[in-house]
């Protein structure tokens, strides 16, 4: 069973507070997820459709969702490793602001730097 879910309050993670917007989700009852990878999810799917028509990266990392997924700290790069692996998106920012690595400097390409992201997600054991 499906439930659509609208956060429109301030949500806390790990301490932090996060900006207040609503957000519409679509989320399994009984899911299994932990409510930080429910926030983010909530929070990528509204900077994804309200970003994806901007071509200057720069005004989609000034969306309050981005900067929001940014504020909940490193323990969310595992939930973005997994989104990067299900619909590759523009992440890579995102994971070196929070890991303070980035495995896919040298990437020709946006496929390769997907692939480098993965494997290093998976050699640090933040994904299987």
């Amino acid at each position: 069973m499906n439930a659509v879910q609208e956060i429109k309050t301030a949500s806390s993670t790990e301490g932090q507070i996060l900006p207040t917007f609503p957000v519409r989700m679509t989320i399994s009852v009984g899911s299994g997820l932990s409510s930080d990878e429910v926030i983010f999810k909530g929070l990528a799917e509204n900077w994804q459709q309200a970003t994806q028509h901007l071509s200057v990266l720069a005004k989609r990392y000034e969306h309050p969702a981005y900067k929001a997924i940014l504020g909940m700290g490193c323990g969310i790069a595992p939930f973005i490793l997994r989104e990067l692996q299900r619909a590759p998106d523009r992440w890579f920012d995102a994971l070196e602001k929070l890991t303070s690595v980035n495995p896919a400097q040298n990437a020709a390409t946006f496929e390769d730097a997907v692939e480098l992201w993965i494997k290093w997600g998976k050699d640090n054991r933040y994904i299987p």
